[in-house]
């Protein structure tokens, strides 16, 4: 099996440079203009290949090559081209080309498949745009209501739902396009770690077994706001201060939580009149909480929920708790996590079972059919972030795994 490296990072770089910042993040939200640019393009290089291209109701997009038999359920293997603002480089691009490599290596040596094989690139993975997450698999594994979509907006109140239409989608066909078992054999997906396990213990592979569940919080706070200068401290209603205070609380029970493999977040703090000159009246905070036990994630829930309102009682403001989304931590099926671990001895490289703090497309599929995630390792753990990296060995290694284990699940 041969890589062409020069196809591949051709093929890398020219979907980076789509959404490059000045300072080498890349922004490139969802079914923004970026995005767009992005899905063009590997939907052209999926037509180079030869490969049935189409585009569901929510924007999925699908490239299928034929096996032997047309009439067996496909083989997904895919990830996602959205990014967070000033993200990186590899963050489910890298399981994007990599598929789209594995595919064109089976064409190119000719190998005889059974079971036809299906890239899919996710619409929506990241939620930076409209505060909810893997909105592409969600929708086709049956987990979300289309009707859901016009609850979730951007910051400039367009809603997820509308988002769509404009770029010519059809939620309300999304019906048709359903992952079932009886026309999906298996899931694969291939993913930079987004941790410092697998580096900081040279292991070469990780074989996920469990996927931790988001859940996503609002929290409004409505203080009342004032003169700086003329309004007494003890007079005050200062929901800025009063979310300093609970923002505190939440990493708190984040550290209480941690041995638990629970973590939390505050990622985003609206502050208005935001004047430096007005003790600010409202706060709008957005809380990620993220855990392997459901026990656990649920705890830490009911502790910020309690730590919120002593909070704005003492300081009298107004606050309104609400929950976004809520998810079940998923466990990956054993059969799949086998066939990876032969094809990792196979090549003699190292692997360990490990679970994953972030979440990703796989965890509504595992739900579905039997699923993979696959991951490598991202230098000193960083993601997310313009200085996301992966050593090339490290992506090679994935590369090559990836394409054993289509190979094995396809034929």
């Amino acid at each position: 099996m041969k890589i062409e490296r020069e196809v591949f990072w051709e093929n890398m770089d020219m979907v980076n440079r789509i959404g490059q910042q000045d300072d080498g993040g890349i922004t490139r939200l969802a079914l923004s203009d970026e995005d767009m640019k992005a899905r063009d393009f590997i939907k052209e290089k999926c037509k180079g290949l030869g490969l049935k291209v189409w585009e569901d109701g929510v924007g999925n997009i699908r490239a299928r090559k034929e096996g032997r038999d047309p009439t067996l359920p496909a083989l997904l293997v895919g990830s996602h081209l959205d990014t967070v603002p000033h993200g990186g480089k590899y963050d489910g691009t890298l399981g994007v080309i990599a598929a789209i490599e594995t595919v064109r290596m089976i064409g190119e040596k000719q190998i005889n498949h059974r079971h036809p094989i299906e890239i899919i690139v996710f619409s929506t993975e990241e939620s930076s745009r409209f505060n909810i997450s893997t909105v592409g698999s969600k929708a086709i594994t049956g987990k979300l209501a289309i009707s859901m979509l016009k609850n979730y907006t951007d910051k400039n109140n367009i809603s997820l739902y509308d988002a769509l239409i404009d770029r010519g989608y059809m939620p309300e066909t999304i019906q048709e396009s359903l992952v079932r078992p009886e026309n999906t054999k298996a899931f694969v997906e291939l993913h930079i770690e987004q941790g410092p396990i697998l580096e900081r213990e040279q292991i070469q592979i990780g074989i996920v077994e469990a996927i931790a569940a988001p859940m996503r919080l609002h929290i409004h706070l409505a203080g009342e706001e004032a003169h700086s200068g003329s309004c007494p401290m003890s007079m005050r209603k200062d929901a800025l201060t009063a979310a300093a205070e609970i923002i505190l609380e939440i990493e708190k029970v984040g550290r209480d939580e941690s041995k638990y493999q629970t973590v939390t977040t505050t990622g985003n703090c609206e502050v208005f009149p935001g004047a430096m000159n007005v003790v600010p009246g409202q706060v709008n905070l957005f809380v990620d909480v993220r855990g392997i036990h459901i026990e656990s994630v649920l705890r830490t829930l009911n502790t910020v929920i309690a730590k919120t309102s002593e909070i704005c009682n003492k300081r009298k403001v107004n606050h309104q708790l609400k929950v976004l989304s809520q998810e079940r931590p998923v466990m990956l099926d054993q059969k799949m996590m086998d066939v990876v671990k032969e094809k990792c001895k196979k090549l003699g490289l190292a692997f360990k079972q490990m679970s994953s703090g972030a979440g990703h497309d796989t965890m509504n599929m595992a739900k579905v059919v039997p699923s993979s995630l696959i991951f490598i390792p991202c230098k000193k753990g960083i993601s997310h972030n313009k200085n996301e990296d992966v050593k090339v060995s490290d992506i090679e290694n994935g590369i090559k795994i990836l394409f054993e284990t289509v190979l094995e699940l396809a034929k």
